[in-house]
């Protein structure tokens, strides 16, 4: 069962540099278009002969911010994923709002690079410490 990392991330140049990261961990990306695609890709999938297990999420808040319920209702429902969201340093009401749909790191975007290897070691389970303050968003405000 393939390990996979969705991306909800529309930006074609971020989501490349953020599939190679997951790559480079030996996870599999995978560009999820909506909340509901990524509901409906829970647990095991079947695509291609293939089944798909997705273990973390990564959020584009500001290009998902009117489907944040969405998000919410899904982070929240047990499906047992990692989650990470980012936003843009002059948005930070938008961070604000990741945090409270559930995401569990929230992130200036010009933080993701040095916070995705973090958030990628947690999934892999390679024993980073879950005090490593990436989680320690406070503001929203950089």
């Amino acid at each position: 069962m393939a390990r996979t990392v969705a991306l909800l991330v529309p930006d074609l140049m971020m989501r490349s540099k953020l599939s190679a990261m997951v790559t480079a961990r030996g996870l599999s990306p995978w560009y999820a278009r909506s909340v509901e695609k990524l509901d409906a890709s829970l647990g095991e999938r079947q695509d291609g002969g293939s089944a798909r297990q997705v273990v973390g999420v990564v959020v584009d808040l500001n290009a998902q911010r009117e489907y944040l319920a969405k998000l919410g209702a899904f982070l929240q429902a047990g499906s047992g994923c990692r989650s990470l969201g980012f936003f843009s340093h002059v948005t930070g009401d938008v961070g604000d709002e990741g945090r409270d749909s559930g995401c569990e790191t929230v992130i200036p975007r010009s933080k993701l690079e040095s916070v995705m290897p973090v958030f990628l070691g947690k999934i892999c389970d390679i024993g980073q410490s879950d005090d490593d303050g990436s989680s320690g968003y406070q503001s929203g405000r950089e």
